[in-house]
């Protein structure tokens, strides 16, 4: 039934924030969300956090970064402090049509102090450990243990930080 913004939230550029009735959408302090060429080089598109279902859940924690990143969950998507992530990456935790494709959704965590290149896809039921770095241009499909640097389509583990 809400949207909590912790403080000094920014907001550069336009962004969409939609969510169902009953979910909610908790972004913690100091947290930045650029949405538009201007305030990232690299050019990004407008950030979107949507819960697509009664009861989804988004949770940023404090001091993380976004750049025309697209945020949906029909469960949960839980977000560590610390985290960036880069331009024009999406995240979510359903396949859009489960009742066609016969899926099921599954919750996202990413853990503190994550980084995740631009154009990335963290696909639904993954769980990115704390320190870890994802390699620009990824896909997401399996957990990345903490403490790694993994990239690819599909993302693997390249070497331990």
């Amino acid at each position: 039934m809400v949207v909590e913004l912790g403080r000094n939230v920014s907001f550069n550029g336009h962004i969409t924030i939609s969510r169902f009735k009953h979910s909610k959408i908790v972004i913690g302090d100091n947290c930045i969300f650029n949405s538009h060429h201007a305030f990232n080089s690299r050019g990004c598109r407008k950030c979107i956090l949507h819960t697509g279902t009664d009861f989804a859940c988004i949770e940023i924690g404090r001091n993380s970064g976004f750049s025309g990143v697209t945020i949906v969950a029909n469960h949960g998507v839980y977000i560590g402090r610390d985290v960036m992530i880069g331009a024009d990456s999406q995240i979510g935790d359903t396949d859009d049509h489960p009742e066609r494709l016969g899926t099921k959704d599954a919750p996202i965590r990413i853990g503190n102090n994550v980084f995740i290149g631009m154009h990335c896809m963290i696909m639904k039921g993954v769980v990115i450990g704390d320190n870890a770095i994802i390699g620009a241009g990824s896909v997401v499909t399996k957990d990345i243990p903490e403490n790694c640097i993994a990239a690819g389509r599909p993302c693997r583990v390249i070497r331990q930080r």
